[in-house]
């Protein structure tokens, strides 16, 4: 039997599987990492430093403040699970997530907060 890890895409979405937050937080972390239109071509983004973001409405929000800024269509922010879950629990992953958020971003956020999100982003 073939198993599948980490993101699987065909041309109309991409299924994920994250340890994460949803909004307003995922927007917070957006904003401070300076997320653009730019880095959103498939309904989720996948950035250097593991983290990955997933957007609602295509990348598009009222609540943007500039034409360039991309961080209030952001729905989710994390990082894939099934990596980090390999050789923890989830409430050891979330507790990474939170101290990596805060080292980096300086975004406080109390790991009961962060949880396991799934689903699929559409790439329309």
């Amino acid at each position: 039997m073939k198993t599948r890890t980490g993101f699987v895409s065909n041309s109309s979405s991409t299924s994920f599987c994250i340890v994460g937050v949803s909004s307003p937080y995922a927007q917070a972390i957006a904003k401070k990492m300076g997320l653009t239109h730019d880095d959103n071509s498939y309904g989720t983004c996948e950035f250097d430093d593991g983290l990955i973001a997933v957007f609602s409405n295509n990348g598009y929000s009222d609540e943007d403040e500039d034409e360039n800024d991309a961080s209030g269509s952001v729905e989710l922010v994390g990082i894939v699970a099934d990596e980090i879950l390999e050789n923890k629990s989830v409430r050891q992953a979330a507790e990474e997530f939170s101290e990596m958020i805060e080292k980096k971003y300086g975004i406080k956020i109390d790991p009961v907060k962060v949880g396991l999100h799934y689903g699929e982003a559409s790439n329309e």
